[in-house]
């Protein structure tokens, strides 16, 4: 095989710019390329997963009205609100991050009987929703795009297909917004066990000192 000057010189050059052909100085191994490494991002799976989150706290106490008060306030500096205020219990919501504070503020009130706490994942069945919410909003579109092509009796007939997709999607749109909700806000229920102390009305006593007693201000300030 016969090779010309420059046909010679020009693949001497494509060895050099491929690395290929070249000594390398002495004591020095040929540099290796390495294969690309997938970031972190693509590799580790998403661990944020939107969930409800709900507890439940039956609380002793003596003075309902007292407690009431400081977990309404509680309540209030977490950014929450109530949804359900009796005598014998209230029903709340917070941020996700103010359940676990406002729980200890309760069970400083008096004395904790029972406490639950329940986790509900709704990720799966928010990401359907949303998907179902999707696929109707591309076919609504489709059936707009129609109008202009069609005639009297076609127009009629995608009309009345747009108004049952339009139904559908506000109720899709309507679950989702009561799943989203139930993660936004956390929901607390804290029932109060407490004791009616009644007034006494009438009474007589063979001690005279009980009779000239005030036994409704003492059981009040008890």
């Amino acid at each position: 095989m016969i090779w010309s000057k420059h046909g010679l010189a020009g693949s001497a050059m494509a060895l050099i710019l491929l690395g290929w052909g070249m000594p390398c100085p002495a004591g020095e191994k040929p540099a290796q390329q390495e294969a690309p490494k997938e970031s972190a991002e693509t590799v580790q799976p998403n661990t944020h997963r939107r969930a409800a989150l709900e507890a439940r706290l039956v609380l002793k106490v003596i003075r309902v009205d007292k407690v009431r008060d400081v977990l309404l306030d509680e309540v209030k500096r977490l950014g929450g609100f109530p949804l359900l205020i009796e005598n014998s219990q209230l029903i709340l919501k917070v941020p996700p991050s103010g359940l676990t504070p406002l729980l200890k503020v309760a069970a400083d009130q008096g004395w904790a009987l029972n406490k639950s706490f329940q986790r509900q994942d709704l990720d799966l069945e928010i990401t359907k929703l949303e998907r179902r919410i999707a696929s109707k909003q591309k076919m609504l579109d489709k059936l707009r795009a129609f109008f202009d092509d069609s005639d009297v009796a076609a127009t009629l007939r995608i009309e009345r297909e747009m108004v049952s997709q339009v139904q559908q999607l506000e109720s899709l749109k309507g679950q989702l917004k009561l799943l989203l909700d139930r993660v936004r806000w956390a929901r607390i229920t804290i029932v109060f066990n407490f004791q009616r102390r009644d007034r006494i009305v009438d009474a007589h006593s063979p001690f005279e000192w009980v009779n000239t007693a005030n036994l409704n201000q003492f059981l009040t300030e008890y």
